[in-house]
């Protein structure tokens, strides 16, 4: 009898090892999957990721977070414009490149916008505010529908009346837009 209790016990401690291993396994699968899901999201999409250079963006008017009104038709000079998504892990990596350029701009002569829930982009907004105007709007939303938005982080200098000089989906690319 007490070699059947030991056999026991043991097939019993066996199948909780199992079990702990399984689980081990499962969470391992998620966090993998999750990974994967993510550099889908940040890959580079296919074609232009905005209006392309030479074009004009669509007319627009938004409010920036400190309540100024914003459109196309306000574009007198060049304007530096960068757009960002809240849950983009590449935006949050190359935020600080771009406000290191706006920094050397005029305030008014630079445009941010942060895609997302107003809360999420909190910390977005207190980075860019001393350095440019911003808007906040969800996804799709007017700026970036009148940009032909596709991706993010994405930036653009924009010459009077709202055409692109320049674009490109990296701020890498910044250093070849310089307000003139």
């Amino acid at each position: 009898m007490g070699i059947l209790i030991a056999v026991l016990a043991l097939v019993g401690a066996l199948l909780v090892l199992d079990l702990v291993l399984t689980f081990g396994v499962i969470k391992r699968l998620r966090t993998h999957s999750e990974l994967i899901g993510k550099a889908l999201e940040n890959r580079v999409p296919e074609g232009p990721v905005m209006v392309t250079e030479g074009n004009s963006v669509a007319d627009f008017t938004a409010r920036t977070v400190d309540g100024a009104e914003v459109s196309r038709s306000g574009f007198t000079g060049q304007t530096l414009v960068g757009f960002f998504a809240v849950e983009c892990d590449t935006c949050v990596e190359k935020l600080p490149d771009f406000v290191e350029h706006a920094k050397d701009q005029p305030r008014e002569h630079v445009l941010a916008v942060v895609q997302g829930d107003p809360e999420g982009a909190a910390g977005f907004v207190a980075r860019l505010a001393p350095v440019a105007r911003v808007v906040v709007e969800p996804v799709g939303g007017v700026v970036s529908k009148a940009f032909a938005v596709r991706g993010t982080p994405v930036v653009a200098m924009l010459g009077p009346g709202g055409r692109v000089v320049a674009a490109g989906f990296q701020p890498e690319v910044l250093p070849r837009l310089a307000v003139r």
